[in-house]
């Protein structure tokens, strides 16, 4: 009878032992969801402050890029036009320029090969061009001589 009450207190000691050990367990893993939670929100935050940061330095940029005097184009080195300002768009595009536009469109022929073999040199070589000189054709039809400063832009 002795060995039988011994073993059931042994057993029962066993069970209060994984029980306790579960429980700190348990504990451990709400503390830790609860840590884990308060810096999602964190990170959520941040991440939503960025963005408004961002989104006013894009806006920022944007008035500044339309309010330069002189005409911007930013390209793709195969001559698509990806932004332009307002300047650019009015003088050669008569407003808005159209989806999908390429610079060529208002380069004249006899131009072109020049212009495609600066812009290479630009974009794999890295130079920069400065004080070039190119006719580019207006809205209107007129020729217009532009000098033309380029450089590589990494987006």
């Amino acid at each position: 009878m002795i060995c039988f009450i011994l073993i059931i207190a042994t057993q029962s000691w066993a069970e209060t032992a994984a029980r306790k050990s579960e429980y700190q367990l348990r504990k451990e893993e709400d503390n830790a969801t609860s840590e884990l939670s308060e810096q999602a929100e964190k990170l959520e935050s941040e991440v939503k402050k960025r963005s408004l940061e961002q989104n006013a330095l894009e806006k920022r940029y944007r008035r500044l890029f339309n309010q330069i005097a002189d005409h911007v184009v930013v390209l793709t080195p195969d001559g698509k036009i990806v932004q332009s300002n307002g300047r650019f768009n009015d003088r050669f595009f008569g407003g808005k320029v159209p989806r999908g536009r390429l610079l060529w469109d208002v380069v004249p022929q006899d131009d072109r090969p020049v212009l495609s073999q600066v812009i290479s040199n630009i974009v794999s070589g890295g130079e920069s061009l400065v004080d070039g000189k190119i006719s580019l054709l207006g809205a209107d039809g007129s020729l217009a001589e532009m000098e033309v400063n380029g450089n590589v832009v990494l987006r």
